[in-house]
């Protein structure tokens, strides 16, 4: 590689799962669960729970990652 040549990055880990975002209502409070039943291909079904933090309010969506189930 001459100097010239950016150095090429190593690949990193990407989490296992799926991204899931969830907008908040107006009117949403710190504290409070947010639970969400997602459904899945397979016929099982998931629940993901969150409490609501000051960042999510600020944001207006709390975002998560499901995890992998073909991992569990």
């Amino acid at each position: 590689m001459s100097a010239a040549e950016p150095p090429i990055d190593k690949p990193t880990a990407m989490p296992l799962g799926v991204p899931v975002v969830i907008t908040l209502p107006a009117g949403a409070r710190v504290g409070v669960t947010v639970s969400n039943l997602i459904f899945l291909p397979n016929g099982r079904s998931r629940t993901l729970s969150t409490i609501v933090t000051q960042d999510d309010i600020y944001q207006g969506r709390i975002s998560r990652m499901m995890p992998d189930l073909d991992a569990e």
